[in-house]
């Protein structure tokens, strides 16, 4: 079997949305990991079993979501990418063939334009589960008691990857006493990082939000 290298996937990442080159190349090997557990999936019972963390839990049910789960499960799966950054999934689709994955199994829909030519998906009789990813989630939350420098260090790191864009970011941020030094040091935590493959493109992220008593 043929496969496109970390080093290369993480290149492709970088190259279609900017990501810095640590954290594409920490996706493509926590994917990689995921995608191998998956396998299992096959003696699904609903079980406890354990998890590679040894702070972790895991449960397991009858419930995939994801490519690399539905296609565990038997599944075939259609997936359409955003039009402006559709290569990692493109590159997802060649792995699939050289997998000798059956042509109909993954299917990658790649097109600027999300109007749909027909309607008859949406009220086919076989489309029983539609799965969202909503925003506003994760809240950070800091309490009177906490280590400033940690939690500041926290946040850096829970609300600026890939320059905030991330879907898991904090979206909020709550401090139960607020003081002007969480404004200066938190604008001070990102100046000068620097993200690409070759380090050479500085980003200053910039909070736009405003600051508002609860």
């Amino acid at each position: 079997m043929r496969v496109i290298s970390p080093d290369t996937y993480t290149a492709i990442i970088t190259a279609e949305n900017g990501k810095a080159k640590a954290g594409a190349g920490g996706e493509v090997l926590f994917q990689q990991a995921s995608s191998n557990g998956w396998e299992e999936a096959a003696g699904i019972y609903g079980d406890i079993v354990h998890d590679s963390s040894a702070s972790s839990r895991a449960r397991v049910i009858k419930e995939p979501v994801g490519v690399a789960a539905a296609l565990a499960a038997r599944c075939t799966v259609v997936l359409k990418p955003d039009g402006q950054t559709p290569f990692s999934s493109n590159a997802l689709a060649v792995l699939s063939e050289h997998a000798a994955i059956p042509k109909g199994v993954v299917n990658i829909i790649t097109a600027l334009d999300n109007t749909p030519s027909s309607v008859s998906l949406c009220w086919s009789n076989m489309l029983n589960k539609l799965g969202l990813e909503m925003r506003e989630n994760t809240p950070f939350i800091v309490l009177d008691d906490a280590e400033l420098q940690v939690a500041i260090d926290s946040l850096l790191a829970s609300k600026l990857k890939v320059t905030g864009q991330m879907c898991v970011c904090a979206n909020r941020i709550y401090v139960q006493t607020f003081c002007i030094r969480w404004i200066q040091a938190f604008c001070m935590g990102r100046e000068g990082s620097k993200y690409g493959l070759d380090d050479y493109l500085t980003i200053k992220t910039t909070v736009t939000a405003g600051i508002h008593t609860i």
